[in-house]
C-alpha cells in the first residue's frame, strides 16, 4: 500500500457499554513510529483528559469519552506536507477499566483529507493490562507462501490458476465443478479413480528443510477410507519427504517418507463421507508441530526436526499419491483452498487457527495487534449494520481476508457463555419461573439464540461469541409477556463468562 498524509480512526467501539478510554493511540510503518509529529483532532472532544496524552507515550495519562459519542468519534491524524507515511500498524495503550478499552474500529487514509479510502478494520484487540501498550506481531504467511489454489472458474474447467503462478496441469477427469462447491464459485472435483492435479515446477518450495511451513486445505469427501489431499511423498532417498492424507482410519495425518517413513503428527477422529466441509492445517513454528482440524488445535509434536529436503517425488500432487502411486489413496470429492506456506509459518496464524468462518486466504502480509484481526477493508462490515449471522457453514467467495469472521460479527473465538435464571417478579416473589428467553447481540440488535428456562428458572446459552456485549429478555407468557431484560452483559463486567 502506498503512503498517505492523513490517516483516520472511525467506527471505535470500546468493549463495554460505559465509553472508550485510552491512553495512547500511535500509528506505525512497519516497527516505526510515524505520529510523533503530527496533527491529532478529534471530531469530539475528550470527556476527560486531552489528545496531547495519546501521543506522548506516557501510560498514565490518556483521554476518555462517554458512550454516546463513540458513535459519531473520528481521530484524524495530519502527517504534514512531505510526511505522508504507510501506517501499517498501531500502538494502543489501556487505563484502568477493561471495559473501556478499544475492542474494534477501522483505519482509513487520504491524501486530501476529503476523499478517504480503507486500509483495515482491527477487530477483538485484546486489552493488554492497565497502563500498557499493545503489542504486535506479523503475519507473515502471505509473502511466504509458495502455492495457493483457489480453484475458481467455470463448471468442468481444467484450468487450475495458482496464485503464486506455478503451472498445475490435470490428470485423469479432475476438473472444476460448481456444483455445491466448497465456496461460492467452484472446487475440484476428483472421482477417486485416477484423477489429481499436479505441478513440477519450483519443487524446492515445498521442501521446507528444519524450517516453519503450513500445509492445508479444505475438502469434502465421498468415501470412508484412506484418501491422499496433498502428497510431496518419495520413500528412498537421504532426506525427507511430506504428503498430507487421511489415513487407514479415515484420520487427518501428516506423513513422512525417506530414511524414515511414519506417521509424524495424527488427528483425533476419523473424517466420513456424510461428514460437512472439514479443514486441516499443518503448522511447523520453532520447532513445534500443530494439526488443526476444522479451526480447532488437536495435536502437537514439540521438537520436530524433521528436515524435509527430498524433491524426489518429482511433482506437488493434489488428491492422489503420486510420487509413489498408489491408486488406492486417490482422493474422491471435492478439495478447495489449498495452501502452502514455506518459513516463519505466520506468527499469528500459528498461534491461532480459529478463525470465524471459511476464509479465502490472499498474499498479503498483516501487522496484527495483541490477537486482533486486520480485515481486508473492501469487503468491511460497520458494526452495528446486523448481517445476518453464519449458523454451520458458509461457503463464502471473495471473502474479507482476515481470522475473526468480522463479516458476521464474530471477532472472539466462540467460547463465550450466558447465564442466569428467570425468577417470578409477582407474588410470590423470586419463585423459578421457566419461560422463553432470546439472547441478543447488541451490535446490529441480532437475535442469535433463544431458548425456555428449565423448571429452576435456568437457561444458559454455551459457545457463544465472547467479545461481544449482549441482551438477555425473558418473555413472562402468564403475566400478559411482559418482558424482563437485562442488557450490557459483557466479558468485562463478568456477564459473559469463558467456557471451562
Amino acid at each position: 500500500m502506498a503512503a498517505h498524509r492523513y490517516w483516520r480512526a472511525v467506527s471505535l467501539q470500546a468493549y463495554g457499554v460505559g465509553g472508550l478510554e485510552l491512553s495512547e493511540f500511535q500509528l506505525l510503518a512497519g516497527t516505526t513510529r510515524v505520529d510523533a509529529a503530527a496533527a491529532l483532532t478529534a471530531s469530539t472532544a475528550p470527556a476527560s483528559g486531552t489528545l496531547a496524552n495519546l501521543k506522548d507515550d506516557a501510560l498514565g495519562t490518556g483521554a476518555a469519552w462517554p458512550a454516546a459519542d463513540l458513535k459519531t468519534l473520528v481521530l484524524t491524524w495530519d502527517l504534514g506536507a512531505g510526511g505522508a507515511q504507510d501506517v501499517s500498524d498501531v500502538r494502543l495503550g489501556a487505563m484502568a477499566d477493561r471495559s473501556k478499552f478499544l475492542m474494534s474500529f477501522k483505519l482509513q487514509f487520504s491524501d486530501d483529507a476529503l476523499a478517504w479510502s480503507d486500509s483495515f478494520v482491527f477487530a477483538g484487540i485484546t486489552w493488554p493490562g492497565a497502563n500498557t501498550k499493545t503489542s504486535s506481531v506479523l503475519d507473515d504467511s502471505g509473502s511466504k507462501t509458495v502455492t495457493l489454489l483457489h480453484f475458481n472458474g467455470a463448471n468442468g474447467a481444467t484450468t487450475f490458476t495458482d496464485e503464486k503462478g506455478k503451472a498445475y496441469t490435470a490428470a485423469g477427469n479432475a476438473q472444476l465443478t460448481t456444483a455445491s462447491p466448497i465456496f461460492i464459485g467452484a472446487s475440484l472435483l476428483l472421482d477417486g479413480a485416477g484423477d489429481w492435479v499436479q505441478t513440477t515446477t519450483g519443487l524446492t518450495d515445498f521442501a521446507f528443510g528444519t524450517g516453519d511451513f503450513i500445509v492445508e486445505c479444505r475438502f469434502k469427501t465421498t468415501a470412508n477410507r484412506a484418501q491422499c489431499l496433498i502428497d510431496f511423498y518419495v520413500n528412498n532417498g537421504s532426506g525427507y519427504a511430506w504428503q498430507l492424507w487421511l489415513n487407514s482410519q479415515s484420520i487427518p495425518e501428516f506423513y513422512r517418507g525417506g530414511p524414515l517413513s511414519g506417521a509424524v503428527i495424527t488427528g483425533k477422529s476419523a473424517v466420513t463421507a456424510s461428514d460437512p466441509v472439514r479443514h486441516v492445517a499443518v503448522v511447523r513454528r520453532s520447532g513445534r508441530l500443530m494439526m488443526f482440524v476444522d479451526r480447532a488445535f488437536v495435536a502437537a509434536v514439540d521438537g520436530d526436526t524433521t528436515d524435509y529436503t527430498n524433491t524426489g517425488a518429482g511433482q506437488l500432487a493434489i488428491g492422489a499419491q503420486v510420487g509413489v502411486r498408489n491408486a488406492s489413496y486417490d482422493f474422491a470429492g471435492q478439495i478447495d483452498e489449498v495452501r502452502i506456506v514455506k518459513g516463519s509459518a505466520g506468527t499469528w496464524r500459528a498461534s491461532d487457527f480459529s478463525i470465524g468462518a471459511d476464509v479465502e486466504y490472499d498474499l498479503f502480509d498483516k501487522s496484527l495487534v495483541a490477537r486482533s484481526a486486520p480485515v481486508r477493508a473492501a469487503q468491511w462490515t460497520p458494526v452495528g449494520a446486523g448481517p445476518a449471522i453464519s449458523y454451520g457453514r458458509v461457503a463464502v467467495a471473495a471473502f474479507a481476508r482476515g481470522r475473526k469472521d468480522y463479516q458476521t460479527g464474530v471477532l472472539g473465538e466462540g467460547i463465550g457463555r450466558v447465564r442466569g435464571y428467570t425468577l417470578d417478579y409477582v407474588n410470590p416473589l423470586n419463585k423459578p419461573y421457566p419461560c422463553r428467553v432470546v439472547l441478543i447481540r447488541e451490535a446490529g440488535n441480532l437475535p442469535l439464540r433463544e431458548q425456555w428456562s428449565k423448571a429452576d428458572g435456568s437457561y444458559d446459552f454455551q459457545f457463544v461469541d465472547e467479545l461481544q456485549s449482549y441482551t438477555v429478555i425473558a418473555y413472562y407468557l402468564a403475566h400478559g409477556k411482559r418482558a424482563v431484560v437485562t442488557d450490557g452483559l459483557t466479558l468485562a463486567n463478568g456477564k459473559v463468562e469463558l467456557m471451562p
